[in-house]
Order: structure tokens, then C-alpha cells, then sequence
């Protein structure tokens, strides 16, 4: 039976060298802005794993924008597991969000962290850089709202409706969108719209997004949260613990062999300057699916004396 020691991860951590040295700009801008979460500490780690090869600068950037996608994820997650919430309300405000990011305006009565989207954007600056790093916002945000209820049909929970929506609620599409931020590059249309490339993006934001549901599937069994791919599979199926993590891995692994046929099959140009990228891409979303991994390993936010994975495991003292 499948484990989590069944993922076919087999590279080293790749850590961004300016981690530690760009934090407490990062945790200012969050705290002048009202985007800090106490646990601050476990989560904006992630983006050194990311993005490794990003400098000292752009690296902030990139981080304090995993950190607002972070605290909009913890702030409006509730909405998930409480059916009587107001989704119109949320999506109108996420809409405004957006607005903010791209075009740096927003309303004088909008909250704090409306403001930190304008401030972002300012942060930013180059217009081309905004558009490529919010492209995937609209549809990450309006994502976040959809319940349970939305993945079901015919009484059950939906295994593809589910996928399509983690896909995108996951954040992993806008990260990936951070990628020629990340070497100051522009990742040409050409590339990114050929089906290898666009496939290896579509295996590598599922990848991230399930794996983040292996992690934290402990959690979210004890808090109640059923939107976990674990948990679909088990309630659609009957199964144990073991089984829902067995078909789990099964899934993920089956987006990690196609990702690996995608690097096996790099499209070639005539024009070495498009190769060169399309190159730097692929390596990239490696780093991505790499990350996935080794980051929710070595933080703290997914371990618990519950925990499936050794690993994860902590003591009760």
C-alpha cells in the first residue's frame, strides 16, 4: 500500500540564501498593513523554497505576496465550512482586492488589507511584472468561496469537481505566476502556451495543491474540514485512513509522471533565447513541486501529535 514515503521526491532542499536576511521587512510591511497572523513564523518560510534563485529584493516582493494570499486563505477559509456565509458579499470584496493588486485603487472604506493590495502594487511597480504576477488572482480568490456543496453531484462529492477547484484555490497558479519575477525574466506566450509547458504547469499546481492536503490532513480531520482530497476519497469510498492516503499518493505520484514525461519532452525552438527559457521554466516548476514537499517538512504548521506521517509527528510535551 501506498505511504507518504511512496512520493517521488527524491532532491535535496533548494532554501533561498536571503531567508533570513529579508524577514523582518517582510513581517513589518505585514504588521503595518494588518496581514500578520501569529503564526507568522511557520508559514512565510515557503517562499524561500519557491523561489531560490530569486535576490534579496525580489524575494521580499514575492513574500509579502504568499503572505497576503496566507492571510486571506486563514481569514476567509471559515466561509468554507459555514454554508450560511455570504458568498456574494465575500466575491464582491475579493473582486476589489483584485482591482487593488492590478491597478493600485481601491475604496477609502475597503479593509486594512485592501490597502496592503495597493501598497503591493506600488511595491512592484513595473507594470508588465503586475500583470504576469496577478494573472491567476481573480480566479484563486473567487475559488477560495466554493463549499462543499459545490463539489457535489448526485449526492456524492465529486472527485473532479474537487480537483479543479483545489487546483485553483491552492494558490499554486499564482506562484507559479511569480516564476519569471523570480529570474527577472518575461516567460514568452510561445512557451508558456505550448501543450508540454502548459501541461507541466497544470501537473505542477495539482501537485502542490494535493501534497498540501497530504500534509494537512490530520489537521483538518480534527477542526472538522472535510475539503481534502483524503477526506473525499474516504467518504465516497468507504475506506480507512491508510486507503485515502494510499489513493492519495496514487494521484499525486500519477501528476508527478506526467510532469516527468513533460521534462522528458521539452519542446525545441530554433531560437536558442526561447530554449534557454523554456529551460529555466521547467527547472523552475521543478523547484515548485520540490518545494511542496520539502517546505511542509520542515515546518512546524503541519506538525501534530496526530499526525499520519511519522515525519509530521511531535511529542505530546
Amino acid at each position: 500500500m501506498l505511504s507518504y514515503d511512496s512520493i517521488k521526491i527524491y532532491s535535496s532542499p533548494k532554501v533561498n540564501i536571503h531567508m533570513q536576511a529579508t524577514e523582518a521587512e517582510v513581517e513589518t510591511f505585514c504588521k503595518d498593513y494588518n496581514i500578520w497572523l501569529p503564526h507568522f513564523k511557520e508559514y512565510h518560510t515557503m517562499t524561500a523554497y519557491l523561489y531560490p534563485n530569486a535576490s534579496a529584493e525580489r524575494l521580499i516582493i514575492l513574500n509579502i505576496f504568499m503572505n497576503l494570499l496566507w492571510y486571506v486563505d486563514d481569514m476567509y477559509d471559515d466561509a468554507r465550512l459555514d454554508h450560511h456565509s455570504d458568498k456574494i458579499s465575500i466575491s464582491q470584496l475579493f473582486s476589489i482586492a483584485t482591482d487593488a493588486l492590478q491597478f493600485g485603487k481601491t475604496q477609502t472604506d475597503a479593509p486594512l488589507w485592501i490597502s496592503a493590495c495597493v501598497a503591493l502594487h506600488h511595491k512592484i511597480g513595473n507594470r508588465d511584472s503586475i500583470r504576469t504576477l496577478t494573472q491567476s488572482i481573480p480566479k484563486h480568490l473567487q475559488s477560495i468561496t466554493n463549499t462543499m456543496e459545490d463539489i457535489i453531484i448526485d449526492g456524492q462529492y465529486n472527485l473532479d469537481l474537487y480537483l479543479k477547484t483545489r487546483e485553483n484555490d491552492s494558490g499554486m497558479h499564482v506562484a507559479i505566476d511569480g516564476i519569471g519575477f523570480e529570474h527577472g525574466v518575461t516567460i514568452p506566450d510561445k512557451i508558456l502556451n505550448h501543450p508540454i509547458i502548459a501541461q507541466a504547469k497544470h501537473c505542477t499546481a495539482n501537485i502542490g495543491g494535493l501534497m498540501n492536503d497530504l500534509m494537512s490532513y490530520h489537521k483538518d480531520e480534527a477542526s472538522g474540514n472535510h475539503f481534502n482530497l483524503i477526506a473525499i476519497l474516504r467518504r465516497n469510498n468507504s475506506l480507512s485512513a491508510k486507503e485515502g492516503i494510499h489513493g492519495a499518493v496514487k494521484i499525486i505520484n500519477g501528476f508527478i509522471e506526467s510532469f516527468e514525461s513533460c521534462e522528458e519532452n521539452i519542446p525545441h525552438w530554433e531560437n536558442d533565447d526561447l530554449n534557454n527559457l523554456a529551460q529555466l521554466y521547467m527547472q523552475a516548476l521543478r523547484n515548485q513541486i520540490e518545494a511542496s514537499w520539502h517546505w511542509q517538512l520542515a515546518t512546524n504548521r503541519y506538525r501534530s501529535p496526530d499526525a499520519y506521517y511519522d515525519k509530521l509527528k511531535t511529542s505530546d510535551s
